[in-house]
């Protein structure tokens, strides 16, 4: 590897995802000695964690110090901040590593001149190790720095590299904001419990652990996740009815077919399906800005306005009688738009689901 303890290995900003990291180094037998965790606010179980291992901490970089690879785990809008006291660390052949999102390669050039910079998108299951992290080097990156990185991504999880620093925003909406998305599944699928009439506590337990054995099985398995929901949604069965619309076709994202086909409510399955979401992303029933409608609380009599993937914030039109509020909705985040949207997702590019 690219640093040693003369050349250390600094890790520049250390929140979860820094503590992750390092826990996964020292399970591979990275020298404690050759890394050095720069954060001027570290918190108590960090410092612990470090003391335990004998890393070195310290609020900025030691004078005099050159770096042989620099991980940048700060916050995007703190950046500008942060690399112009970094830049006496970085000689020229110092690898340049940054996980912050947003912050493409032109700005690393511009603060420490032409040398070596990786991007990486790494997930929150590297906490646990089960991330995956892509990766867009520059041309300045070597072979060697590039088995570096890989190396030390990889104890957190898979890694892929990229052809483009532009892959790295699909990346981001694909593995980086992901989780949320299979988080809020599991939101849903309890509170469609609850709703349905199970105990709290035990709707919470069912979700949970039907999400994160539903994760296991796909990652264990050799079927495609297309072959594995087919096993479970036998043919004219309740458990195919979530994931079909009245047509008998899987609904896309845009497709507001997918929420009118889950409205009735009746006894059983079909009850309890109300609650789920069956086109993501979606306004969903569990969260808190999402409209009320007379008689149910799903997508029914919603007709989209156009736009959907434009942009466009448009009011929803709705069947008179049946929407009590305009929806602002905007699913994960809480926060409401400025002018409600159209159709049943929000505006912007989205992930279709065919």
């Amino acid at each position: 590897m690219s640093f040693s303890a003369e050349r250390p290995f600094a890790v520049v900003g250390a929140g979860k995802m820094g503590g992750a990291m390092i826990a996964g180094w020292m399970a591979r037998g990275v020298d404690a000695a050759s890394l050095l965790v720069v954060d001027p606010a570290p918190s108590a179980s960090l410092v612990a964690q470090l003391d335990s291992h004998g890393i070195a901490h310290a609020p900025k970089v030691p004078e005099g110090v050159k770096t042989g690879v620099v991980l940048l785990a700060v916050k995007p809008q703190i950046m500008g901040d942060v690399l112009p006291g970094l830049k006496p660390a970085v000689a020229d052949d110092t690898l340049v590593l940054s996980v912050a999102a947003g912050t493409p390669v032109r700005t690393f050039e511009a603060a420490f001149g032409d040398i070596a910079v990786i991007r990486a998108m790494p997930n929150t299951p590297a906490m646990v190790g089960r991330g995956i992290t892509a990766l867009y080097p520059n041309a300045r990156v070597t072979a060697a720095q590039r088995e570096t990185a890989g190396q030390l991504l990889s104890a957190i999880g898979a890694v892929e590299w990229l052809t483009s620093e532009e892959q790295i925003d699909l990346v981001t909406a694909v593995s980086g904001s992901g989780p949320a998305y299979v988080f809020l599944l599991a939101e849903c699928l309890a509170e469609a419990g609850r709703r349905a009439g199970l105990p709290a506590d035990l709707a919470d337990r069912l979700a949970e652990a039907t999400v994160s054995g539903a994760g296991e099985l796909m990652h264990q398995s050799d079927d495609t996740p297309a072959t594995l929901r087919q096993n479970v949604t036998s043919p004219m069965a309740r458990r195919q009815r979530p994931v079909r619309t009245d047509d008998g076709k899987r609904p896309a994202a845009s497709d507001g077919r997918g929420c009118r086909s889950c409205c009735p409510s009746r006894q059983g399955t079909r009850r309890f399906l109300t609650g789920l979401p069956h086109c993501l992303p979606l306004p969903l029933p569990c969260g808190q800005d999402v409209p009320t409608y007379k008689g149910n609380t799903s997508c029914q009599g919603i007709q989209e306005g156009g736009g959907h993937g434009t942009g466009s914030r448009r009011h929803l039109q709705a069947r008179p009688g049946r929407v009590d509020a305009k929806l602002r909705h905007v699913p994960m985040t809480g926060r409401r738009l400025s002018k409600p949207f159209s159709g049943c997702s929000p505006p912007g590019p989205m992930l279709r689901f065919p």
